[in-house]
């Protein structure tokens, strides 16, 4: 984690974010017929699969925690 002068002198630099499609770890769906869970590979409709948009491609199951 930078700290101190290093730190100082990153956000010096000013510099725009990257686009959020450049840094995902993950290929997101052009359109809405070729969306599937990026977690389960499950299509929106398949076992109850439900994938808001908001959720980035994941389906509401894989996109909830597990609760003891």
């Amino acid at each position: 984690m930078p700290s101190g002068d290093f730190l100082t002198a990153i956000l010096a630099q000013n510099t725009d974010a990257p686009p959020y499609e450049d840094i995902i770890n993950f290929p997101r769906a052009k359109d809405r017929t070729d969306i599937q869970c990026v977690m389960c590979g499950k299509q929106p409709g398949e076992a109850g699969c439900v994938i808001p948009k908001q959720n980035k491609d994941v389906c509401r199951v894989r996109a909830t925690p597990p609760h003891k």
